[in-house]
Protein backbone atom coordinates (compact mmCIF):
# COMPACT_ATOMS: atom_id res chain seq x y z
CA UNK A 1 0.00 0.00 0.00
CA UNK A 2 1.70 3.36 -1.17
CA UNK A 3 1.76 6.41 1.34
CA UNK A 4 -1.11 8.90 -0.35
CA UNK A 5 -1.93 12.07 1.24
CA UNK A 6 -5.54 12.09 2.64
CA UNK A 7 -6.31 15.34 4.29
CA UNK A 8 -6.18 18.93 2.99
CA UNK A 9 -5.35 21.34 5.63
CA UNK A 10 -5.24 25.36 5.25
CA UNK A 11 -2.12 26.28 5.50
CA UNK A 12 -3.31 28.50 8.68
CA UNK A 13 -4.01 25.19 10.47
CA UNK A 14 -0.26 24.90 10.72
CA UNK A 15 0.14 28.39 12.80
CA UNK A 16 0.90 28.80 16.16
CA UNK A 17 -2.75 29.72 18.03
CA UNK A 18 -3.54 30.28 21.85
CA UNK A 19 -6.48 28.01 22.93
CA UNK A 20 -7.79 28.19 26.43
CA UNK A 21 -4.79 30.17 27.44
CA UNK A 22 -2.39 27.64 26.26
CA UNK A 23 0.15 28.66 23.30
CA UNK A 24 0.17 25.38 20.50
CA UNK A 25 3.19 26.10 18.63
CA UNK A 26 3.19 25.22 14.63
CA UNK A 27 5.21 22.20 15.34
CA UNK A 28 2.16 20.50 17.67
CA UNK A 29 -0.43 21.35 15.00
CA UNK A 30 1.46 19.20 12.06
CA UNK A 31 2.34 16.88 14.86
CA UNK A 32 -1.82 16.59 15.18
CA UNK A 33 -2.31 16.84 12.01
CA UNK A 34 0.54 13.88 11.12
CA UNK A 35 -1.84 12.08 14.00
CA UNK A 36 -5.13 11.96 12.22
CA UNK A 37 -3.59 10.20 8.84
CA UNK A 38 -2.32 7.81 11.07
CA UNK A 39 -5.88 7.46 12.19
CA UNK A 40 -7.35 7.48 8.59
CA UNK A 41 -5.56 4.56 7.90
CA UNK A 42 -6.43 2.65 10.90
CA UNK A 43 -10.33 3.95 10.38
CA UNK A 44 -9.91 2.65 6.98
CA UNK A 45 -8.49 -0.81 8.30
CA UNK A 46 -11.40 -1.12 10.17
CA UNK A 47 -14.40 0.09 8.03
CA UNK A 48 -12.95 -2.14 5.55
CA UNK A 49 -13.50 -5.48 7.68
CA UNK A 50 -16.43 -4.29 10.00
CA UNK A 51 -14.63 -3.35 13.07
CA UNK A 52 -15.93 -0.55 15.59
CA UNK A 53 -13.45 1.66 17.29
CA UNK A 54 -14.12 4.35 19.70
CA UNK A 55 -12.16 8.02 20.92
CA UNK A 56 -10.85 7.37 24.00
CA UNK A 57 -9.23 9.29 26.98
CA UNK A 58 -7.79 12.71 26.31
CA UNK A 59 -9.11 12.24 22.95
CA UNK A 60 -12.67 11.69 23.88
CA UNK A 61 -12.73 14.50 26.45
CA UNK A 62 -11.03 16.91 23.73
CA UNK A 63 -14.21 15.82 21.25
CA UNK A 64 -16.46 16.20 23.58
CA UNK A 65 -15.40 19.88 25.65
CA UNK A 66 -13.38 21.68 22.57
CA UNK A 67 -13.90 19.80 19.45
CA UNK A 68 -11.00 18.66 18.85
CA UNK A 69 -7.33 17.83 20.85
CA UNK A 70 -7.35 19.21 24.37
CA UNK A 71 -4.83 22.50 23.74
CA UNK A 72 -1.93 20.84 25.98
CA UNK A 73 -2.49 17.39 24.59
CA UNK A 74 -0.04 15.30 22.16
CA UNK A 75 -1.80 12.52 21.21
CA UNK A 76 -4.65 10.21 20.09
CA UNK A 77 -6.58 7.57 21.98
CA UNK A 78 -8.99 4.90 20.96
CA UNK A 79 -10.80 1.67 22.24
CA UNK A 80 -12.05 -1.00 20.93
CA UNK A 81 -14.07 -4.41 22.20
CA UNK A 82 -11.74 -7.39 22.49
CA UNK A 83 -13.00 -8.87 19.99
CA UNK A 84 -12.63 -6.52 17.35
CA UNK A 85 -8.68 -5.59 18.98
CA UNK A 86 -7.73 -9.01 18.24
CA UNK A 87 -9.23 -9.30 14.54
CA UNK A 88 -7.26 -5.75 13.62
CA UNK A 89 -4.06 -6.92 15.69
CA UNK A 90 -4.36 -9.91 13.24
CA UNK A 91 -4.87 -7.47 10.59
CA UNK A 92 -2.02 -5.39 10.72
CA UNK A 93 0.86 -7.10 9.03
CA UNK A 94 -1.36 -7.16 5.89
CA UNK A 95 -2.36 -4.24 5.90
CA UNK A 96 -1.08 -1.38 7.10
CA UNK A 97 1.13 1.00 4.57
CA UNK A 98 4.89 0.06 3.98
CA UNK A 99 6.74 2.27 6.41
CA UNK A 100 4.31 1.54 9.13
CA UNK A 101 5.26 0.24 12.29
CA UNK A 102 3.31 -1.31 15.40
CA UNK A 103 3.97 -2.21 18.95
CA UNK A 104 2.36 -4.76 21.47
CA UNK A 105 1.87 -7.41 23.56
CA UNK A 106 0.40 -9.49 20.45
CA UNK A 107 2.55 -7.76 17.83
CA UNK A 108 3.93 -10.64 15.32
CA UNK A 109 6.16 -8.87 13.32
CA UNK A 110 9.67 -9.56 13.36
CA UNK A 111 10.53 -5.64 14.09
CA UNK A 112 8.49 -5.95 17.60
CA UNK A 113 9.66 -9.30 19.41
CA UNK A 114 9.65 -6.70 22.38
CA UNK A 115 6.43 -6.11 23.41
CA UNK A 116 5.67 -2.03 23.87
CA UNK A 117 3.24 -2.08 26.56
CA UNK A 118 -0.36 -3.36 28.10
CA UNK A 119 -1.91 -1.56 24.70
CA UNK A 120 -1.17 -1.01 21.11
CA UNK A 121 0.64 1.74 19.31
CA UNK A 122 0.48 1.75 15.65
CA UNK A 123 3.21 5.27 14.28
CA UNK A 124 3.68 5.80 10.54
CA UNK A 125 7.45 5.52 10.75
CA UNK A 126 10.44 3.90 12.35
CA UNK A 127 13.05 6.86 11.59
CA UNK A 128 12.99 10.53 11.91
CA UNK A 129 12.43 11.38 8.02
CA UNK A 130 13.39 14.40 6.04
CA UNK A 131 12.85 13.57 2.60
CA UNK A 132 10.49 15.27 0.75
CA UNK A 133 7.61 12.49 -0.19
CA UNK A 134 7.56 11.67 3.74
CA UNK A 135 6.59 15.30 4.73
CA UNK A 136 4.26 15.61 2.14
CA UNK A 137 2.38 12.93 3.33
CA UNK A 138 2.37 13.78 7.10
CA UNK A 139 2.35 17.42 6.82
CA UNK A 140 5.85 18.58 7.93
CA UNK A 141 6.53 16.57 10.43
CA UNK A 142 9.75 14.50 10.22
CA UNK A 143 9.30 12.56 13.62
CA UNK A 144 7.30 8.97 14.34
CA UNK A 145 4.00 9.94 14.70
CA UNK A 146 0.95 7.63 15.85
CA UNK A 147 -2.33 6.22 17.91
CA UNK A 148 -2.39 4.53 20.99
CA UNK A 149 -5.33 1.84 20.82
CA UNK A 150 -6.28 0.50 24.35
CA UNK A 151 -8.62 -2.90 24.39
CA UNK A 152 -11.77 -2.83 26.38
CA UNK A 153 -12.88 -6.10 28.34
CA UNK A 154 -14.62 -7.33 30.63
CA UNK A 155 -15.00 -6.57 34.39
CA UNK A 156 -16.16 -9.45 36.37
CA UNK A 157 -19.74 -9.32 38.36
CA UNK A 158 -18.24 -10.72 41.38
CA UNK A 159 -16.66 -8.21 43.34
CA UNK A 160 -14.13 -10.67 44.82
CA UNK A 161 -13.27 -12.12 40.92
CA UNK A 162 -12.76 -7.73 40.35
CA UNK A 163 -10.98 -7.29 42.90
CA UNK A 164 -8.52 -10.36 42.86
CA UNK A 165 -8.07 -9.77 38.79
CA UNK A 166 -7.17 -5.87 39.44
CA UNK A 167 -4.49 -7.01 42.51
CA UNK A 168 -3.23 -9.41 39.92
CA UNK A 169 -2.60 -7.07 37.72
CA UNK A 170 -1.72 -4.37 39.56
CA UNK A 171 1.45 -6.55 40.78
CA UNK A 172 2.49 -7.13 37.33
CA UNK A 173 1.85 -3.90 35.94
CA UNK A 174 4.08 -2.64 39.43
CA UNK A 175 6.98 -5.13 38.52
CA UNK A 176 7.37 -4.36 35.38
CA UNK A 177 7.61 -0.69 35.69
CA UNK A 178 10.23 -1.33 38.62
CA UNK A 179 12.35 -3.73 36.55
CA UNK A 180 15.44 -1.45 36.29
CA UNK A 181 15.15 -0.67 39.39
CA UNK A 182 14.79 -3.62 41.55
CA UNK A 183 17.95 -5.89 42.48
CA UNK A 184 18.62 -9.74 41.76
CA UNK A 185 16.98 -10.68 44.92
CA UNK A 186 13.91 -7.87 45.15
CA UNK A 187 12.97 -8.91 41.37
CA UNK A 188 13.08 -12.77 41.71
CA UNK A 189 10.43 -12.56 44.97
CA UNK A 190 8.22 -9.85 42.45
CA UNK A 191 8.36 -13.00 39.96
CA UNK A 192 7.61 -15.91 42.12
CA UNK A 193 4.63 -13.48 43.56
CA UNK A 194 3.26 -13.17 40.16
CA UNK A 195 3.90 -16.65 39.25
CA UNK A 196 2.31 -18.04 42.64
CA UNK A 197 -0.65 -15.92 41.51
CA UNK A 198 -1.02 -16.92 38.28
CA UNK A 199 0.57 -20.46 37.89
CA UNK A 200 2.38 -19.57 34.72
CA UNK A 201 6.40 -19.65 34.92
CA UNK A 202 8.35 -16.42 33.67
CA UNK A 203 11.51 -17.58 32.13
CA UNK A 204 14.79 -15.38 33.74
CA UNK A 205 16.58 -16.13 30.98
CA UNK A 206 13.98 -14.32 28.69
CA UNK A 207 12.72 -10.57 27.91
CA UNK A 208 10.88 -10.48 31.26
CA UNK A 209 8.87 -6.94 30.03
CA UNK A 210 7.87 -9.24 27.06
CA UNK A 211 6.57 -11.89 29.13
CA UNK A 212 4.87 -9.94 31.20
CA UNK A 213 3.19 -7.74 29.32
CA UNK A 214 1.90 -11.23 27.38
CA UNK A 215 0.86 -12.15 30.92
CA UNK A 216 -1.90 -8.78 31.61
CA UNK A 217 -2.88 -9.11 27.79
CA UNK A 218 -4.25 -12.66 28.68
CA UNK A 219 -5.45 -11.80 32.29
CA UNK A 220 -7.41 -8.58 30.38
CA UNK A 221 -9.25 -10.79 28.14
CA UNK A 222 -10.20 -13.35 31.00
CA UNK A 223 -14.07 -12.06 31.01
CA UNK A 224 -15.38 -11.63 28.08
CA UNK A 225 -17.32 -8.36 27.65
CA UNK A 226 -20.80 -10.52 26.74
CA UNK A 227 -20.69 -12.37 30.26
CA UNK A 228 -19.76 -9.72 32.52
CA UNK A 229 -22.03 -5.94 32.56
CA UNK A 230 -19.37 -3.50 32.79
CA UNK A 231 -16.34 -3.26 30.85
CA UNK A 232 -13.50 -1.03 31.21
CA UNK A 233 -9.20 -1.44 29.88
CA UNK A 234 -7.94 -3.45 32.67
CA UNK A 235 -4.80 -1.74 33.23
CA UNK A 236 -5.84 1.59 33.84
CA UNK A 237 -8.50 0.53 36.20
CA UNK A 238 -6.35 -1.91 38.26
CA UNK A 239 -3.52 1.24 38.44
CA UNK A 240 -6.44 3.36 39.58
CA UNK A 241 -6.29 5.52 37.15
CA UNK A 242 -10.03 4.80 35.62
CA UNK A 243 -13.03 3.55 36.81
CA UNK A 244 -15.55 1.33 35.14
CA UNK A 245 -18.46 1.81 32.50
CA UNK A 246 -21.57 -0.05 31.50
CA UNK A 247 -21.25 -1.94 28.32
CA UNK A 248 -24.26 -0.52 26.82
CA UNK A 249 -22.81 2.47 26.66
CA UNK A 250 -20.71 1.25 24.37
CA UNK A 251 -23.45 -0.40 22.27
CA UNK A 252 -23.34 1.78 19.42
CA UNK A 253 -21.20 5.19 18.22
CA UNK A 254 -22.03 8.90 17.32
CA UNK A 255 -20.15 10.90 15.44
CA UNK A 256 -18.70 14.24 17.06
CA UNK A 257 -16.43 17.22 15.79
CA UNK A 258 -12.33 16.77 16.09
CA UNK A 259 -10.45 19.50 14.52
CA UNK A 260 -11.51 19.38 10.58
CA UNK A 261 -12.64 15.57 10.61
CA UNK A 262 -15.51 13.53 13.11
CA UNK A 263 -14.66 10.82 15.37
CA UNK A 264 -16.88 7.77 16.53
CA UNK A 265 -17.30 8.42 20.37
CA UNK A 266 -19.51 6.11 22.39
CA UNK A 267 -23.03 6.76 22.23
CA UNK A 268 -23.45 7.38 25.96
CA UNK A 269 -20.33 9.40 26.24
CA UNK A 270 -20.73 11.85 28.40
CA UNK A 271 -21.28 8.95 30.94
CA UNK A 272 -18.19 7.79 29.84
CA UNK A 273 -16.20 10.43 30.39
CA UNK A 274 -17.46 11.17 33.71
CA UNK A 275 -16.39 7.53 34.57
CA UNK A 276 -12.69 8.35 33.66
CA UNK A 277 -12.32 11.79 34.23
CA UNK A 278 -15.11 12.63 37.04
CA UNK A 279 -17.71 14.89 37.55
CA UNK A 280 -15.80 18.23 36.58
CA UNK A 281 -14.65 16.42 33.03
CA UNK A 282 -15.81 19.83 31.78
CA UNK A 283 -13.94 21.48 33.73
CA UNK A 284 -10.12 22.46 31.64
CA UNK A 285 -7.32 21.61 34.03
CA UNK A 286 -3.48 21.77 32.81
CA UNK A 287 -1.54 19.63 35.32
CA UNK A 288 1.63 17.90 35.10
CA UNK A 289 1.67 14.51 32.64
CA UNK A 290 2.98 11.26 32.08
CA UNK A 291 5.51 11.65 29.21
CA UNK A 292 7.31 15.17 28.75
CA UNK A 293 5.40 17.12 26.32
CA UNK A 294 5.76 17.26 23.48
CA UNK A 295 6.11 13.29 22.45
CA UNK A 296 8.61 13.87 19.69
CA UNK A 297 11.41 15.73 22.21
CA UNK A 298 13.55 12.34 22.95
CA UNK A 299 13.83 11.89 18.92
CA UNK A 300 14.91 15.41 17.99
CA UNK A 301 17.81 15.20 20.59
CA UNK A 302 18.51 12.10 19.57
CA UNK A 303 18.61 13.62 15.84
CA UNK A 304 20.52 16.52 15.88
CA UNK A 305 23.33 14.02 17.93
CA UNK A 306 22.95 11.60 15.34
CA UNK A 307 22.62 15.10 12.73
CA UNK A 308 25.99 16.25 14.37
CA UNK A 309 27.95 13.04 14.51
CA UNK A 310 27.38 12.51 10.52
CA UNK A 311 28.52 15.76 9.62
CA UNK A 312 25.51 17.61 8.68
CA UNK A 313 26.12 20.47 11.03
CA UNK A 314 26.75 22.48 7.66
CA UNK A 315 23.78 21.34 5.71
CA UNK A 316 21.73 22.33 9.00
CA UNK A 317 23.26 25.81 8.76
CA UNK A 318 22.59 26.44 5.27
CA UNK A 319 18.98 25.57 5.26
CA UNK A 320 18.59 27.64 7.62
CA UNK A 321 19.79 30.72 5.75
CA UNK A 322 17.59 29.68 2.90
CA UNK A 323 14.76 29.56 4.60
CA UNK A 324 15.41 32.24 6.71
CA UNK A 325 14.90 30.43 10.09
CA UNK A 326 17.52 30.25 12.95
CA UNK A 327 19.31 27.32 13.06
CA UNK A 328 17.92 25.62 16.13
CA UNK A 329 14.47 25.73 14.33
CA UNK A 330 15.67 23.85 11.08
CA UNK A 331 14.71 20.44 12.66
CA UNK A 332 11.95 21.91 14.92
CA UNK A 333 9.88 23.34 11.37
CA UNK A 334 7.87 25.83 14.04
CA UNK A 335 7.85 28.38 11.77
CA UNK A 336 7.59 26.52 8.55
CA UNK A 337 4.20 27.20 7.74
CA UNK A 338 3.49 26.56 3.97
CA UNK A 339 3.74 23.05 1.66
CA UNK A 340 7.68 24.49 0.44
CA UNK A 341 9.29 23.39 3.61
CA UNK A 342 9.74 19.83 2.47
CA UNK A 343 10.30 21.10 -1.22
CA UNK A 344 13.08 22.98 0.75
CA UNK A 345 14.31 20.10 2.54
CA UNK A 346 14.30 17.67 -0.54
CA UNK A 347 16.48 20.30 -2.07
CA UNK A 348 18.83 20.34 0.67
CA UNK A 349 19.16 16.50 0.93
CA UNK A 350 19.63 17.00 -3.10
CA UNK A 351 16.93 14.40 -3.79
CA UNK A 352 18.37 12.06 -1.26
CA UNK A 353 16.50 11.17 1.76
CA UNK A 354 18.03 11.52 5.22
CA UNK A 355 16.88 8.58 7.72
CA UNK A 356 17.66 8.91 11.42
CA UNK A 357 17.31 5.46 12.72
CA UNK A 358 16.79 6.33 16.50
CA UNK A 359 15.58 4.19 19.33
CA UNK A 360 11.62 5.27 19.67
CA UNK A 361 10.56 5.48 23.16
CA UNK A 362 6.90 5.83 22.92
CA UNK A 363 5.64 6.90 26.72
CA UNK A 364 1.83 7.78 26.96
CA UNK A 365 -0.27 10.32 28.29
CA UNK A 366 -0.65 13.69 28.29
CA UNK A 367 -0.12 17.35 29.91
CA UNK A 368 -3.62 17.52 31.80
CA UNK A 369 -7.50 17.63 31.74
Amino acid sequence: MKLKPRMQFEPAYYETEMRDGFLVMGLMKRAWAAQMEVLAVIDGICKKHGLKWFADSGTLLGAIRHKGFIPWDDDIDIAMLREDYNKLVRLLPAELPEGFVYFGPMASNAANDVSYSFFMRIVNTGQIRFDGEFLDRFHGFPYAAGIDIFPLDGVPNDEEEHTLLCSIVKLILSTDGMLKTMNDVQLEQALQAIEDACAVPIRRDGDIHSQLMRLTDALFAAYTVSECDELCCIGWHAMDIEGVMRKEWYADTVLLPFEMISIPVPVAYHEVARAIFGESYMTPMQVTGYHNYPFWKEQKEEAYRRLRRTGYEDREAYVARTMGVDVAEVLELSKMQDDSASRQYQYFCQGKPILIDVPLDFETGFSGY
